[in-house]
Formats: C-alpha cells, sequence, structure tokens
C-alpha cells in the first residue's frame, strides 16, 4: 500500500533562474494552495494477477517544506549564470554521474544540452520524523516564479549538502499542474535525508516550452 501526503505551502518565495538573470530580480511572493490528488478506484484484480497498489492519503501533521534564501545557491546562480553567457549546456553544471542519471530518462526526442534550468532555490525540511514513518512519499505543490507547460517535462534534482560543502544530487519525479506549478513527488527516504543535510538544493531542469 502506497501512502501518500498533499502538504500546504504558504509565503513562498522563490527567485527563479530567470529572474536572475533580468537587470532586477523580482521575488515571487504568494500563499500556495494545494489541491490533494484524489487516487482513483483499484480495478478488480484478475485471480492469476499480484494485488494492485493503492493509494492512502495521510496528514503530514507539523512538516515544514519551504523555499528559503541561501548564499550558496546565490553563488551557483551566479556560477550558473556564466556558462549561459559562455553558451554551456547548464546540466555540465550537475557531476557527471548526476548528468548520465539524468539523460538515461529522457524522452528519445530529447537531447541533454537542450535542457532549460529556469529554477534553482534553497529549501528547508523540519519536523519530518512521523511523516517518514508512515507514509512512502511526499507531494508538495509549489507555485515557482516559472509557469510551466504541462506539456514540459520536468526533472527536478534534489542537492543535499553536507557540512563541508558536497553536494549530492537526486534526480526526483514531478507533474506539471493545470496552473503551471509543479507536484514534487518525494520519498521518504530522500526527505529524510533533506531533514538531516546541512542544507538543501532544487534545481529544476526541464524541456523548452513549445
Amino acid at each position: 500500500m502506497k501512502k501518500t501526503i498533499a502538504l500546504l505551502l504558504v509565503a513562498v518565495m522563490a527567485l527563479s533562474l530567470t529572474s536572475a538573470f533580468a537587470s532586477s530580480p523580482k521575488n515571487y511572493e504568494e500563499p500556495v494552495t494545494v489541491v490533494t490528488p484524489t487516487p482513483a478506484p483499484a480495478a478488480p484484480a484478475a485471480p492469476a494477477a499480484p494485488a494492485e497498489e493503492v493509494e492512502e492519503e495521510v496528514e503530514a501533521e507539523n512538516l515544514v517544506v519551504a523555499v528559503v534564501e541561501s548564499e550558496a545557491v546565490d553563488e551557483a546562480v551566479e556560477e550558473i549564470k556564466k556558462m549561459v553567457a559562455e553558451e554551456k549546456p547548464v546540466i555540465e553544471y550537475f557531476p557527471e554521474e548526476t548528468q548520465e542519471e539524468v539523460k538515461a530518462v529522457l524522452p528519445e526526442t530529447v537531447k541533454a544540452e537542450d535542457l532549460e534550468l529556469n529554477e534553482f532555490v534553497g529549501m528547508a525540511v523540519d519536523n519530518f520524523e512521523q511523516v517518514v514513518e508512515e507514509a512512502d512519499e511526499v507531494r508538495v505543490i509549489i507555485a515557482f516564479t516559472t509557469k510551466y507547460d504541462p506539456e514540459q517535462e520536468v526533472f527536478p534534482l534534489i542537492g543535499l549538502v553536507d557540512e563541508a560543502g558536497n553536494v549530492t544530487w537526486v534526480l526526483i519525479e514531478a507533474e506539471v499542474q493545470e496552473d503551471g506549478s509543479l507536484m514534487l513527488i518525494i520519498p521518504t527516504d530522500v526527505l529524510e535525508k533533506m531533514g538531516n543535510a546541512a542544507s538543501v538544493q532544487v534545481a529544476i531542469l526541464s524541456t523548452p516550452q513549445k
């Protein structure tokens, strides 16, 4: 049985790379409304077929997930801006093993060097222990400055930063919502690592908008 959680994030502030490249960076601050996904009823399984996985929603009591300011993120944005100015693919900012992980899930028609990086933010996670015990994944809807198209493919990367400043990147799944926001689907083992990390970074790679 898979258990899922929907969160309500309020007063999220996210500075996108699109804003960072502009002459007057603009902070985005707005209450974010979460629509709890309603699981479709499971179809009866054939006698010889394995039991179908069922989703169950549980409460995310006291769990905090928030976008935060970060000097390390600001430095990363500056480095990525230089790469863009030099016409280098933004995916090359990430370690080679992370690049290969992203390439492995790209549609055949998409080249890694064509991916865009419009969001790179800091994130904080707190009061996660109970959720980790009770659920398999957390679904968080965040409205970034960038409004994504439902037809776009998105590839969120979670950066787990240790005390020495080393970053381990983890690829997770996400779904683009009709209003252009993103639903990040975070496995709770990753959520636990986010909560225990010295800091957390989130980068959203995506295919270009049509």
